[in-house]
């Protein structure tokens, strides 16, 4: 699907894909408001930067295992987005991937995530509980800044963070206990 290919078709509900489907470019329903059931299907290997953002009504995404690579933003400010299931295929939660989805309640991240970038996951003021797999090695910057329900984070296993960057957890103003494994060598400022 070409880039801006269906871009602020503010009407736009529901969208079939094709099986053969590889590639979703970038901003291809970006702000689609209206957006609420899109399939995706098992061929799919990259969905590209902004490519949902914005699609505001959409309230759950079932991200198939085929997916490899996942851009900037894909699925930031999706409002109504309330459960997100990640695919065991991905090394890294890219910047601002889910940043300002208000109502995502929860989220579990795959065993394969090695990095969650800057601002992965900022401003998902529903999110309760997070859990670190002990595949991951490094939280970036304000990656889950402002998260002011976030009340347990736990770190799984063995737990290899070694760094922890600016402003992770910042705003985070229900955090009651944080348990910093021993493997981090670095917490940046603030």
């Amino acid at each position: 699907i070409i880039g801006s290919c269906f871009s602020s078709c503010s009407n736009l509900e529901k969208v079939t894909l094709p099986s053969s489907l590889v590639v979703i470019n970038y901003s291809a329903f970006q702000n689609c408001h209206s957006l609420k059931e899109i399939n995706l299907p098992s061929s799919l290997i990259t969905i590209e930067s902004n490519a949902f953002c914005g699609c505001s009504s959409l309230e759950e995404i079932l991200i198939p295992n085929s997916v490899i690579n996942m851009g900037l933003m894909c699925f930031a400010k999706c409002y109504s987005l309330k459960k997100v299931n990640l695919p065991y295929s991905i090394q890294t939660i890219t910047n601002h991937l889910f940043s300002d989805c208000k109502n995502l309640e929860s989220i579990e991240i795959p065993y394969s995530v090695v990095t969650i970038e800057q601002s992965a996951f900022e401003h998902c003021i529903s999110l309760k509980v997070l859990e670190i797999p002990k595949s991951v090695v490094e939280i970036g910057n304000s990656a889950f800044a402002s998260c002011s329900s976030l009340k347990t984070i736990n770190f799984k296993g063995n737990v290899k963070v070694r760094k922890i960057g600016e402003n992770a957890f910042s705003g985070c103003n229900s955090l009651r206990v944080v348990l910093i494994p021993d493997s981090v060598t670095e917490i940046d400022n603030y």
